[in-house]
């Protein structure tokens, strides 16, 4: 299955129609789908079953589930209650569907095994087999509730998603799986130092060149020569933060620039800094600078 159409299949395999979804593409060449699906309503009813395939289906609920009954193989298993925060995971070989009695709210994460036999190769790890809790049992995930809580906003506006915030998201919670559920070991290393001064220079070039675009993780750990894991890092400690964020100060700071230096509209200075749109821009820059583009710039030019 492509992650691409994920979410849409899924909605269709639990018999909803618009469910909100957000694709990225992170881990180089693996892809990460995330789908929140929700019913208010009592006696959804059976799911289909979804096809078999190399990846795992994590689960984390967004509200209590006290019962719902759940197939593998086609085989019924034992299901406990699933309270708010709690992460379920399946793999796809296992054709899981299952039938709801009582109204869900949850976010599906679709994994492929790529994704983390890419994590393990870039930690120098042994290849990740499976991944715990067991069928039917759902632990607390505190990190997987705090990043759930961070995307939904995502899901609502993914065209106002930094692809670099998903990526680097999706980086950390695919690691996070493999350390957590799939035993994966680390061995500790020094404390990596920051980027070299051609590296932050690179960095700096490559965003400002393609500032209006939707730059991927990916794409500046390459420019630096480096894993997405070590450059993650390394730019964090040289930086001070993430790339993600890093990229809408820098935007901000366009935006600025443009605003005092050119009677452009800004509808126009949104699109030409990577903003989505007015709107958009105008929400990020007020929570950076205090004030909307608008008074800003009438304030500084009298």
């Amino acid at each position: 299955m492509q992650p691409g159409t994920y979410g849409e299949r899924l909605a269709k395999h639990v018999g909803l129609s618009g469910a909100p979804s957000l694709v990225t593409t992170t881990l180089r060449k693996a892809q990460l789908a995330v789908t929140r699906l929700r019913c208010d309503s009592s006696d959804h009813g059976m799911t289909s079953r979804l096809p078999r395939e190399s990846a795992f289906l994590v689960v984390l609920h967004l509200r209590d589930l006290p019962h719902h009954d759940v197939w593998l193989d086609g085989k019924s298993v034992p299901v406990l209650p699933h309270l708010r925060g709690d992460v379920g995971i399946v793999h796809f070989e296992q054709e899981p569907n299952a039938r709801f009695v009582l109204p869900f709210d949850m976010l599906t994460f679709y994994v492929p095994q790529r994704a983390l036999d890419e994590v393990a190769e870039d930690h120098n790890a042994p290849r990740i087999q499976s991944l715990a809790p067991p069928p039917g049992r759902t632990t607390a995930d505190p990190i997987f509730m705090s990043a759930g809580t961070c995307l939904l906003p995502a899901l609502e506006r993914p065209r106002e998603t930094s692809r670099l915030f998903v990526d680097h998201l999706a980086l950390a919670l695919n690691t996070h799986l493999a350390q957590t559920y799939g035993g994966m070991r680390i061995t500790p290393q020094p404390v990596p130092g920051g980027l070299a001064a051609w590296q932050v220079r690179r960095t700096e070039e490559f965003l400002d060149a393609a500032l209006g675009a939707d730059v991927s993780l990916r794409q500046l750990a390459s420019e630096c020569q480096l894993s997405l894991s070590h450059f993650t890092r390394a730019f964090k400690r040289t930086m001070g933060q993430p790339p993600h964020r890093w990229l809408i100060g820098r935007r901000v700071e366009k935006a600025q620039e443009m605003l005092l230096r050119s009677n452009m509209p800004l509808a126009e200075i949104a699109f030409a800094c990577g903003f989505s749109g007015q709107s958009h821009f105008t929400r990020v820059f007020t929570a950076r600078i205090g004030a909307t583009p608008g008074a800003w710039r009438r304030a500084r030019r009298g």
